[in-house]
């Protein structure tokens, strides 16, 4: 194989994994308020809140939930 080929297809694997448990153990939570600007106004801002505790706990909590799929099968 290319010498690029290997470390780029490595670290593609670990930013898709990183993604992918980011995205399935809620980290990221956003909250939408709408307010009122001096000149009256409406506006809409997002806020992001990151949960990193739940990260954890998704990455901690893999083997169990490999054990139920097997034995829920």
């Amino acid at each position: 194989m290319h010498v690029f080929f290997k470390p780029a297809l490595i670290l593609f694997f670990f930013i898709f994994l990183f993604f992918y448990i980011f995205s399935n153990s809620n980290t990221l939570e956003t909250t939408t308020e709408v307010y009122q600007t001096s000149t009256g106004m409406p506006q809409q801002r997002t806020n992001y809140i990151f949960h990193w505790d739940r990260f954890y706990d998704y990455i901690v909590k893999t083997p169990d939930r490999i054990k139920q799929s097997f034995n829920g099968s």
